[in-house]
């Protein structure tokens, strides 16, 4: 019995140690991930920024997508074979991806993601740190909007521009995403307002969708998540550029525009260079946008007319419902 007791404390000791040392690990600091260009002398100095590396996340969800679905994906979405897809197993997270993986939601490909990481979104992962899958599918949309804006416009829009007019902040809701805010309430692009079609474009439920992309390009940000400290920093260096964002017409700063099939064309987050003026790219959007329009009033109007008809059609059989048989009685 002595020894058993003596093993018995021997294992509670070693065990306590273990869990010691365990718990440490997730305390040694992240290095710095990317080379961002210093703020200059008018920039409100920022403070660094603590990054903890952190396992402690919610499991999360499973994903819905099935190896089997993967070939409807790449179909509705356009993905070129030659990007590595595949989706999670059983016991799989979105943190769990593999060397050179990163979580890819469907809300992503939905905003405009064919396979290579938008370089204002790599750029913004790498200077916080964190995987671009724990940026919310608006604020990717939003990135990849001010990156196509820049490159319509000839702007060099980088983490400078985007922290003078937004900050990072946790999503509350879902650990481990970070979402992005406007600062002062008016964003260098804008959403539609709420109510009008296009706004709010993703549900509560996509984060219960997504697969394992392997990334090709170089990358300077992790693909493992993270929890860093993203507590508004702010730099006045990025104040030129959003201002002259800012006085660009409002019709070439929405968001619907910018990440339209139009758009993303002309630009380098589909892997192309733009080809054309800005206003001629915006009447292409706005003809497509009318042909769209007048198609969904033709398809509204034939299924009201069917079931107008198909209407008329029941009422009448409710209330004659054997005109043949009734029609001798009559006479």
């Amino acid at each position: 019995e002595s020894r058993a007791a003596f093993v018995s404390v021997l294992a509670r000791e070693w065990s306590c140690k273990a869990a010691s040392s365990f718990h440490r690990s997730f305390l040694i600091p992240v290095p710095s991930w990317g080379n961002v260009p210093e703020v200059d002398s008018e920039a409100v100095p920022m403070a660094p920024l603590r990054r903890l590396c952190s396992c402690f996340f919610d499991d999360g969800l499973r994903s819905d997508i099935r190896e089997g679905d993967l070939a409807n994906i790449r179909r509705k979405w356009l993905i070129h074979p030659s990007v590595g897809m595949r989706s999670p197993t059983e016991f799989e997270r979105a943190p769990d991806g593999g060397a050179g993986e990163v979580a890819v939601y469907e809300a992503y490909l939905e905003a405009g993601f064919r396979g290579a990481i938008p370089s204002l979104i790599g750029e913004v992962s790498s200077f916080f740190g964190f995987s671009p899958s724990q940026l919310t599918p608006l604020t990717w949309r939003t990135l990849m909007a001010l990156q196509v804006f820049g490159e319509l416009h000839g702007f060099s829009i980088g983490v400078q521009e985007i922290l003078y007019s937004y900050y990072f902040a946790p999503l509350a809701n879902k650990d481990g995403f970070y979402h992005l805010r406007s600062r002062d309430g008016t964003p260098l692009v804008e959403e539609p307002s709420r109510g009008v079609r296009g706004n709010r474009p993703f549900g509560d439920g996509w984060n219960s969708r997504y697969v394992f992309v392997k990334i090709r390009e170089p990358v300077g940000y992790p693909t493992s998540w993270r929890t860093v400290d993203v507590s508004r920093p702010v730099s006045f260096a990025g104040e030129v550029v959003a201002k002259l964002v800012m006085g660009i017409p409002r019709r070439f700063r929405w968001v619907t525009f910018l990440v339209s099939r139009e758009a993303l064309r002309h630009s380098r987050v589909w892997g192309n260079a733009v080809r054309a003026p800005v206003s001629v790219i915006y009447d292409e959007y706005q003809k497509v946008k009318a042909r769209k329009r007048r198609l969904s009033y033709r398809l509204a109007r034939a299924a009201l007319s069917a079931g107008g008809l198909s209407s008329i059609s029941s009422t009448s059989a409710e209330i004659m419902p054997n005109r043949d048989c009734d029609t001798p009685d009559r006479r």
